[in-house]
């Protein structure tokens, strides 16, 4: 299951809605985690309209479980509809990418504290193969293709927190896939980023929680504000200042 499916059984946005399949075989969910996954990666442009009849022949499938599939991409902000106008993918805002990524430092600051205290040799082994793995797809420069070790490498970092804050955490790391899409990333950006991996994981094999924590933390802020800059330069990160601060252990600024 890659990061972008993650969801198609129901731990990203909830298991409402009907489970029944279509005479293609295919389930609500099924067709959810197609749309989700193509919306996160960005095959879906913000603002794009939705026409189900050309959606369901799209897709193989028939009407019933898309627009089931529908209203649970609705739930989760990923498509808004309104009455007499087509469903269209969101468009997200600068604000929601600064409660998002405030909402990841703070909730996976806690998740790797925690996770850090039980980490195995498998653990890191697996750590370290999914570093080599991000190296080598970077080199390319596919993002889409990077995305997907990138993803489990966050989660294997916070493996051994509790399932609530894991399956929160998927949630909002496959949303946060979705700003990644929309801006580009140069060289500068990548090599960055490989190292700030790279000083996370030094910091889980030296089984220090607080230190993980710290730079987990500092890498996420750094990530959300490079993208801040670039889709809304000048608009003020609160959330993602005041979870920073709060992993640096200080009361964040009034």
């Amino acid at each position: 299951m890659t990061e972008t499916d993650s969801a198609a059984d129901g731990s990203g946005a909830g298991s409402t809605g009907s489970t029944g399949s279509d005479h293609t075989g295919q389930t609500t969910y099924e067709v959810y985690g197609r749309l989700r996954g193509a919306i996160l990666s960005g095959a879906f442009a913000p603002e794009c309209a939705f026409s189900q009849v050309k959606l369901a022949q799209e897709f193989g499938v028939s009407r019933t479980p898309l627009r089931e599939a529908l209203r649970l991409l609705e739930r989760e902000g990923l498509i808004e509809s309104t009455p007499n106008r087509k469903a269209r993918v969101t468009s997200g805002s600068v604000a929601d990418l600064d409660d998002l990524y405030g909402i990841r430092i703070a909730l996976e600051t806690l998740a790797i504290s925690i996770s850090v205290r039980q980490t195995t040799a498998d653990d890191l082994a697996r750590l370290r193969e999914l570093l080599d793995e991000m190296d080598r797809v970077a080199e390319s420069r596919d993002t889409l293709a990077w995305e997907v070790p990138h993803g489990k490498f966050h989660a294997t970092l916070i493996r051994h927190a509790g399932d609530r804050m894991t399956a929160l955490a998927a949630t909002l790391r496959d949303h946060a896939q979705r700003y990644r899409a929309q801006v580009l990333v140069g060289p500068l950006a990548w090599a960055t980023g490989a190292r700030e991996h790279a000083d996370i994981v030094a910091a889980v094999v030296a089984g220090d929680p607080a230190l993980a924590a710290q730079r987990l933390a500092l890498h996420y802020a750094r990530t959300a504000l490079t993208l801040t800059a670039q889709l809304a330069p000048g608009h003020d990160p609160v959330a993602i200042r005041g979870a920073l601060q709060l992993a640096r252990g200080a009361e964040p600024a009034g």
